[in-house]
Formats: structure tokens, sequence, C-alpha cells
């Protein structure tokens, strides 16, 4: 997901390319997204990302917000509320013992200790995590310059 800033940037230079002060320099924008998808990822020279929505240039240029809500790729109703709740962030108990009743081990032999792909919403954890597997390993620290060939 795009940050306000990029919108109200691309609403600059659009009003400035086509020499017309209307929103986007009067260019017709059909936006799409799901805002409650993962946040903008937060830049290090730019703390607290704006999400799109919140941009001046989305409050100018917005005539009519449709919020989709048939669901297409479900048909079970119960199965369909337990995602609706999960996608805002608010599962019920009941929600969150139909999840549980589905964990299951896994069946399968893998040779070498596998762990599981761990996502974290923020860069800072990520460095965190990353750190400490880190320096949990053996061995020498080793450094290698990568090359660009020809």
């Amino acid at each position: 997901m795009i940050d306000a800033r990029y919108l109200d940037l691309l609403d600059a230079v659009a009003r400035q390319i086509k020499g017309n002060d209307r929103p986007y320099g009067g260019i017709q924008l059909i936006t799409t997204g799901d805002f409650f998808q993962l946040p903008p990822v937060e830049s290090t020279a730019h703390h607290g990302s704006l999400l799109p929505f919140q941009s001046a240039a989305w409050v100018r240029a917005t005539q009519r917000c449709i919020s989709l809500k048939e669901v297409h790729r479900q048909a079970e109703p119960e199965f369909i509320q337990v995602l609706n709740e999960c996608r805002v962030g608010l599962p019920s108990e009941k929600s969150l013992r139909i999840l549980q009743s589905l964990a299951r081990g896994l069946d399968f032999f893998w040779p070498v200790p596998c762990l599981p792909v761990e996502l974290y919403p923020r860069r800072a954890t990520v460095d965190q995590v990353n750190r400490a597997r880190l320096m949990q390993l053996g061995g020498a620290e080793m450094q290698y310059e990568a090359h660009d060939g020809p």
C-alpha cells in the first residue's frame, strides 16, 4: 500500500504537468484497495506513515467511495464470518475456537530442523529477531563482498 505522501506528491506533479489546479491536474483517477491490509512500510526518514485516505489529495479528489461487501471466494457463511472478523482484527471467541479446531500437526519428515517463516509488521522487530538468530549461529563471522560481472 502506498502512503499519503506519495498521493500528495502525485497530485502536485500531475497539476504542474497538466497546468490545471483541479485534483491530479484533472486526470480521472480510479483507486482500489483493501485498507484492512498491511499499512504502508515506513521509511527510515519518515516515521508515522499516513494511509492513502489520510492524504490531502485524497480528501480533495474523492467524490465517491464504494465499499464492496459481497464475498465471492467462500460459500460457507460461518467461515465468511470468521474471515470478516479476522480481517478487522476482532475475532470473536467462537471464531477463535473454529480456527483452533483447524490446527493440526504436520506429518512429514525433514532431515534438517526447519523453522516456520515468521512475519512481523515492523522492520525494527525483524532486525531484532534477525540479530538474535545470527548470534545463535556457531562459527567465525565472515564477510563477503559482491562484485558485478561484465
